[in-house]
């Protein structure tokens, strides 16, 4: 199912969801459910962005935890059946959910407590 601008609702009631790269990676995180990272772009940018950035993951919650903790699906590698595989096997196996969900948990720590921007209007 696609949902328009509310996402926060869609992926907090989902078992599993598929986030396209960006700062939704993050939000998709910190609500502690599996998803899978996607993004296609076209193949002169996708040329440009591997021959002028070295980085091991594109999506945020990956970058914090400096390992892979959500699959990528990027270019070629997005594909439906690819898409299908990730979700399932989280779907058929809860523990392999569970264990992006630790992941994901520990990204949540790393950030400290939530009220950032009220803790900084007081300095």
């Amino acid at each position: 199912m696609f949902v328009d601008g509310r996402a926060a609702e869609a992926v907090g009631a989902s078992d599993a969801a598929v986030v396209c790269s960006g700062t939704a990676t993050l939000e998709a995180g910190l609500m502690l459910r599996p998803f899978v990272i996607v993004y296609r772009v076209s193949f002169l940018t996708a040329l440009a962005f591997k021959l002028l950035v070295r980085v091991a993951h594109v999506g945020l919650v990956n970058l914090l935890a400096g390992r892979r903790v959500v699959p990528e699906l990027l270019q070629f590698d997005f594909t439906a059946g690819r898409v299908a595989e990730q979700v399932g096997r989280w779907l058929d196996d809860p523990a392999a959910g569970r264990e992006v969900v630790d992941g994901l948990r520990a990204v949540r720590e790393s950030l400290g407590p939530t009220g950032a921007s009220a803790r900084r209007r007081k300095l």
